[in-house]
């Protein structure tokens, strides 16, 4: 099976201890070699996704274990030859994003804002970016029931992805379930959704740093 010049250039950064990433996986856009090289280099989101991608890698292998990131990163990049269309490798991005910016390494570079009640309800959001106008997005919430947290009457959920960031306002689509990002100022974001959402628990707030 053949692989894909970006998926060798990423598969070369994990096996190199010492080598940083490179900048949109090495692709020369100028000479696509496959397909994956093709879709990714027509493509600007999935071009913006992997320099999101290579900067919360590089964080993680400095901040987390770096054997672990290595060996996600090589499952990840396995994947890639695998991908018939944008939609797909989109998809596969997403996920990764999504798991490195979970990491040590990603929420250092990343800024956080938190959402809190006299109730016990709470929620999370955790930003990285703007890189050309997209931010990687992570969003997770926990809802106390009417029975109350000490029986255990306790929500959660988390949800993550890429966002393009227009005069303040973005969107996150999950299946038929629609997330919008307000940013109020510098330091407040509001989050509604709307939609067919199977959330545990709802993904509504006002995030604050």
């Amino acid at each position: 099976m053949a692989i894909s010049k970006s998926a060798l250039a990423i598969a070369i950064l994990i096996l190199a201890f010492s080598m940083p990433p490179a900048n949109a996986a090495g692709i020369d856009c100028a000479k696509p070699s496959s397909a994956t090289d093709h879709m990714i280099c027509r493509s600007p989101a999935l071009m913006v996704r992997d320099r999101i991608m290579q900067d919360l890698y590089a964080a993680a292998l400095k901040q987390d274990d770096e054997n672990k990131i290595r060996a996600q990163q090589r499952e990840w990049v396995q994947q890639l030859p695998t991908c018939g269309d944008a939609a797909c490798l989109q998809e596969l991005y997403d996920v990764q994003i999504g798991n490195l910016l979970g990491t040590k390494g990603g929420l250092s570079l990343s800024k956080h804002f938190m959402d809190r009640n006299d109730d016990g309800d709470q929620g999370d959001l955790t930003i990285f970016g703007p890189v050309n106008g997209f931010l990687a997005v992570e969003l997770s919430t926990i809802r106390i029931g009417a029975q109350g947290g000490q029986a255990g009457d306790i929500y959660a959920d988390s949800t993550s992805g890429l966002i393009s960031l227009r005069n303040g306002h973005g969107r996150l689509v999950v299946k038929h379930c629609t997330i919008d990002f307000n940013r109020l100022d510098a330091s407040t974001w509001r989050t509604k959704q709307s939609g067919v959402c199977q959330f545990a628990s709802d993904m509504n707030g006002t995030y604050r740093r």
